[in-house]
């Protein structure tokens, strides 16, 4: 519950770029556990300048990769995690994991 075993500390840079990376050294002096980054790549770059140690979560980035923000996919490395709304990218994994869905045997449509 909130207050009670997890405290939520709450920043808006109120579409002001250049206060991402001040808001973002605030949460590190504070000592956060986690940062949950909402917004594209601009607000999260900040955040991944501020800290290298603070596990970070994005949310809406188009291309983390390209970005810079993670390796790769299978091994993101460093601490940055989350959603991503690439598409290309997940493609031939998508496929393989159809394509073994339908030879599994308790499949439905193993028979189409």
């Amino acid at each position: 519950m909130e207050g009670q075993n997890i405290v939520v500390e709450y920043r808006d840079a109120q579409s002001h770029e250049e206060r991402y990376f001040e808001l973002a050294a605030e949460l590190v002096r504070l000592k956060v556990d986690l940062i949950v980054v909402g917004g594209g790549a601009g607000t999260v770059g900040p955040v991944t300048k501020a800290t290298r140690i603070i596990p970070i979560v994005m949310t809406n980035v188009s291309d983390p990769i390209g970005a810079g923000f993670i390796g790769s996919f299978a091994h993101p490395g460093g601490n940055v995690t989350g959603l991503s709304s690439v598409s290309h990218d997940l493609s031939g994994k998508r496929l393989e994991l159809l394509k073994a869905f339908l030879k599994f045997p308790a499949s439905p449509f193993s028979t189409m």
